[in-house]
């Protein structure tokens, strides 16, 4: 694995200014991790827009579902994914697309061409991690 560079600061720097998130994986379980994390993000002010081909035009935690980042019409800051390591090149480029500024892959999750090709195009990549524990940890919030 590529060695993670982002320090505690950078992670919350990340947190404090990155305030609208397209969920790739999204899913209308509220079981699911992907939605508990998308909950806990909206209650802290964030902005979520959830991405699950399968629920196309459907709600999710308030929210219209899209197809894919490249149908969200906002501006996005940061790409949370919740796929699997393979998927992740594909929406590495899907994020370079739209500008994105940070690609964030969760727990467990890692593809080093989509970290080489995210961080070549200027776009901070987290691996790994949960923004929800990491918001949880940095800013001492319970989860």
């Amino acid at each position: 694995m590529v060695k993670n560079k982002l320090d505690d600061l950078q992670i919350k720097n990340i947190l404090s200014k990155m305030k609208i998130i397209g969920l790739v994986g999204a899913s209308d379980n509220p079981e699911k991790p992907s939605n508990i994390v998308m909950r806990y993000l909206q209650t802290k002010g964030y902005k979520v827009f959830p991405i699950n081909p399968t629920k196309v035009n459907m709600k999710i935690n308030d929210e219209l579902c899209y197809s894919s980042l490249l149908d969200i019409p906002y501006s996005i800051d940061m790409v949370d994914v919740f796929r699997r390591s393979e998927d992740c090149l594909e929406i590495a480029k899907q994020a370079i697309q739209i500008n994105a500024k940070v690609f964030w892959m969760q727990l467990n999750i890692f593809n080093k061409e989509a970290f080489n090709l995210v961080t070549k195009n200027n776009i901070q990549c987290v691996y790994d991690k949960c923004p929800k524990i990491e918001y949880s940890r940095i800013f001492n919030c319970p989860i």
